[in-house]
């Protein structure tokens, strides 16, 4: 008896030190990021969520895929609005000088959601994390790497990007499912696709892991439909017959407000540096994604806790193989830093650092970001820094030149894609490869 009060004794303590830490981490992570938020302005595409987002009447508004991104920026919009201080045009904020009171203070409100969304996907990874390996350390190290990596607030507290939204919706419904609450996880990935086009093409993922009979397919199927349906019949209430015509559109991008890539990544995308297709036909990713649909039911060992491999393969093989846009590589970062953090050791923690280093590495500099931190995100605050900014500004141009640069690291984030796919999917229909040797101990 008191070996196991002396046993509880030390895991609630061990427990609590875990809190704290956590804590501690969500601390730091939030002054980090709100400083580096606020001393950036963020990219065009931010500036333009803030303009769709300006409005205060009700009237309900349709801006294609970014529908949701723009009233959920507007949310924030009139909180800054209710603030007790001036509140000039939103073009005549965005065009005064950084370090400007106006332009501070609206900054900081524009770009808090997507803070908040950072550290929720931090919190989420962590309880994945801890669900997958039982592991405190493991779930700590995953939750770290998401909130001080360099390219997430590069991307998300820099660039000021929405991704950060649908991705933090996806990490959720992987959590939900993996708890057994399938309604609730069902919700979320419908959130999700009103958000971001791309989670539709996970919803056949979950119900393939999904082993709990029909009721519980049932449940996740109703709590996808639901927003997806909800957000239908309210776009019938503004766009009427219309609105038939122009999803059928959506393919071809024939249809007004239509200039989203996600829909065709599986539908007949052919990655040709940005040329999409007129027609549609079966495309390699594609093929690939119904590869990986076979493998998952012929060959996986079909469990809930699988989701997360599944979701990282599906979206690899858009990443690896279709449209490159940097944004994009946002959606992939909680997996394959969750695959990194619970997996390193069982693979071969050495070559699985290098891939995980070699893809941030090469998603920087393929997605340009490294000349936008260098050049046009760093303040002119003084002459130094703004030669700082023209000397980084040159060296890319002189790089860039040919597009070499931004090809071979295509061809290097395809290598890292199929490697990653190749060994997840070996490891999981019962092959156990490390990807380093063990070291040689001799006779």
């Amino acid at each position: 008896m008191r070996g196991m009060k002396l046993f509880n004794a030390l895991g609630s303590h061990n427990s609590g030190n875990n809190r704290l830490m956590m804590g501690l981490s969500l601390l730091s992570a939030f002054i980090v990021k709100i400083l580096v938020g606020l001393a950036t302005p963020g990219s065009i595409d931010f500036f333009n969520l803030c303009r769709g987002a300006a409005f205060t009447d009700w009237t309900l508004r349709y801006h294609g895929w970014y529908t949701f991104s723009f009233y959920l920026m507007n949310l924030f919009y009139r909180l800054w609005l209710l603030a007790p201080i001036s509140h000039p045009p939103v073009e005549e904020v965005l065009n005064k000088p950084l370090m400007s009171g106006d332009f501070l203070i609206f900054r900081g409100f524009m770009k808090a959601p997507l803070i908040l969304f950072d550290l929720a996907v931090g919190v989420l990874l962590y309880k994945l994390a801890s669900a997958l390996s039982g592991s405190g350390e493991k779930s700590y190290l995953v939750m770290a790497l998401w909130l001080f990596n360099p390219y997430v607030i590069a991307e998300v507290e820099i660039t000021a990007q929405i991704d950060v939204v649908s991705t933090c919706l996806v990490v959720l419904g992987a959590l939900l499912f993996l708890r057994g609450r399938y309604l609730l996880a069902g919700l979320s990935i419908g959130v999700g696709v009103i958000a971001r086009f791309y989670p539709l093409i996970l919803i056949p993922l979950f119900l393939l892991l999904l082993r709990d009979g029909r009721a519980g397919k049932l449940k996740f199927l109703v709590g996808a439909c639901t927003p997806i349906l909800t957000a239908i019949s309210v776009l019938y209430l503004k766009l009427g017959a219309a609105l038939p015509y122009m999803i059928w559109r959506i393919p071809v991008r024939g249809a007004e407000y239509v200039t989203e890539e996600e829909f065709l990544w599986f539908f007949g995308y052919i990655a040709k540096g940005g040329v999409y297709p007129n027609d549609l036909g079966v495309s390699f990713v594609l093929a690939m994604y119904i590869f990986h649909i076979i493998a998952i039911r012929s060959l996986w060992n079909r469990e809930r806790r699988l989701i997360c491999d599944s979701i990282f393969i599906a979206l690899l093989t858009y990443f690896g193989f279709a449209f490159w846009n940097k944004y994009h590589s946002v959606w992939i970062v909680p997996f394959i830093t969750l695959e990194y953090g619970v997996n390193r050791e069982t693979a071969g923690e050495k070559l699985y650092t290098m891939l995980f280093v070699t893809f941030f590495i090469c998603s920087y500099i393929y997605g340009s970001l490294w000349s936008h931190l260098g050049a046009s995100y760093i303040p002119p605050y003084n002459e130094p820094l703004r030669s700082v900014r023209d000397a980084l500004i040159g060296v890319w141009k002189t790089a860039s030149q040919g597009q070499l640069l931004e090809t071979f690291n295509r061809s290097i984030l395809a290598a890292v894609s199929t490697l990653y796919i190749c060994y997840i999917t070996l490891r999981n229909v019962g092959f156990s490869i490390p990807l380093s040797r063990p070291p040689f101990k001799g006779r």
